[in-house]
């Protein structure tokens, strides 16, 4: 759900608010304009004891609406998680083994800071290991400006420019994203969101 807060405190009210099992994690991701105080949200949510994660990106798509500033949270269902992916700086990347659930497709949705590197080896890696045994969902997080910042946090951990980590959801999501033409700009930067 989209909220247009950019109030740390207000965020971490709407999250204690909301109902949240125990194997739930939270999702929260942020616009970058007028980015609340992500230091005192982290604080405040770790506070909580609930399980989040997220990144600050320079647009949210919400419906069929664009956001800059603001949060769109969601509560997901969780099967483990988040693993922090380590080593993209060294190309000694640390996958973790993860468990597997025979004739269940569940969705990995993969977070990374747009700007780190080996993401490419990572997402090889990632996929070397899971292969087709889960649906694949998640983007990079950043700033428009395209200089390296903090923009990735997770439970106990202050806003980073950290590897990339990867919860494991119950929800089985199917995803299409339509694209035309082969001059794309660099970098892409949602502009309007697309009914399907």
């Amino acid at each position: 759900m989209y909220f247009p807060t950019t109030n740390a405190e207000e965020i971490v009210n709407i999250v204690c608010g909301m109902e949240i099992r125990d194997t739930d994690v939270v999702l929260i991701l942020l616009g970058e304009k007028d980015m609340p105080d992500v230091t005192r949200m982290i604080s405040g949510l770790n506070e909580s004891g609930l399980k989040f994660f997220g990144g600050v990106f320079p647009g949210l798509i919400y419906d069929d609406k664009k956001y800059e500033q603001g949060a769109v949270i969601k509560v997901l269902p969780a099967l483990a998680g988040p693993y922090l992916i380590k080593g993209l700086d060294t190309e000694q990347i640390e996958i973790p083994d993860f468990f597997s659930y025979p004739n269940k497709k569940y969705t990995a949705m993969v977070l990374v800071d747009g700007l780190t590197s080996n993401i490419a080896l990572f997402l090889s890696q990632l996929f070397d290991r899971l292969g087709n045994s889960v649906h694949y969902f998640g983007g990079g997080a950043g700033s428009i400006t395209l200089k390296p910042q903090p923009c990735l946090f997770l439970l106990g951990r202050d806003l980073s420019r950290m590897p990339p980590w990867l919860p494991l959801s119950k929800h089985n999501v199917n995803l299409v994203l339509p694209m035309a033409g082969k001059n794309l700009p660099d970098p892409l930067s949602p502009t309007k969101p697309v009914k399907m």
